[in-house]
C-alpha cells in the first residue's frame, strides 16, 4: 500500500491552528491551558498517521516534532497576546483596533522584555513536560505497533 509522507504532515499542520483556539479557550477562563500541548502533541501523530495513511518513520519524526513544537509556541504565544490585549483594552484604554501598530509594539516590547517573560516561564516548562510526555507516549505506541508489524511480516515469510 503505498504512502504519503507530505500529505500526512500537511494533515498535521492543522493541530497549530485547533491547538490556539483549545489554548485560548481554556486561558480565558483560567484553566491550565498546558494541557492543551498534550493534545496538540496527540493530534499531530494521530493526524499524520491519517493523512499518510502510515505510521510515523524516523524520516518523518523530526518534521513532525517540529510541527509540535510550532503549534505549542504559537498557543503559548496567543495566550500571551491575548493576555496583552486584556490589558491594553482596559488598562491602558487602547481604543485601537487589534492590528493598530500601537498594539503590536506593546506587544513586541513586552515579549522582548525578560521581567515580563519571567512570569510566563512555569507555564511554558509545564506545556512542554506535557508535549514530551505525549510524544514520547506516541513513540512508545508506534514502536510497538512497529514490533507487531515486523512480526507479522516474518511470520508470513516462515
Amino acid at each position: 500500500k503505498p504512502t504519503h509522507p507530505w500529505k500526512g504532515l500537511m494533515f498535521a499542520l492543522a493541530v497549530i491552528p485547533l491547538g490556539v483556539l483549545a489554548w485560548l479557550f481554556l486561558w480565558q477562563y483560567g484553566f491550565i491551558a498546558s494541557v492543551v500541548a498534550w493534545g496538540i502533541a496527540s493530534g499531530a501523530v494521530w493526524l499524520y498517521q491519517y493523512g499518510s495513511e502510515a505510521e510515523v518513520t524516523r524520516t518523518t519524526m523530526p518534521w513532525l516534532l517540529s510541527i509540535i513544537f510550532l503549534g505549542i509556541l504559537a498557543a503559548f504565544l496567543s495566550g500571551i497576546i491575548s493576555d496583552l490585549w486584556s490589558g491594553y483594552t482596559t488598562d491602558l484604554g487602547g481604543e485601537q483596533g487589534f492590528l493598530s501598530g500601537e498594539f503590536w509594539t506593546l506587544v513586541w516590547y513586552n515579549i522582548t522584555y525578560p521581567d515580563f517573560i519571567s512570569h510566563y516561564v512555569p507555564d511554558l516548562l509545564i506545556s512542554l513536560a506535557f508535549a514530551a510526555s505525549s510524544t514520547k507516549f506516541s513513540k512508545k505506541h508506534l514502536q510497538k505497533k512497529l514490533v507487531c508489524n515486523s512480526n507479522v511480516y516474518l511470520l508470513d515469510k516462515i
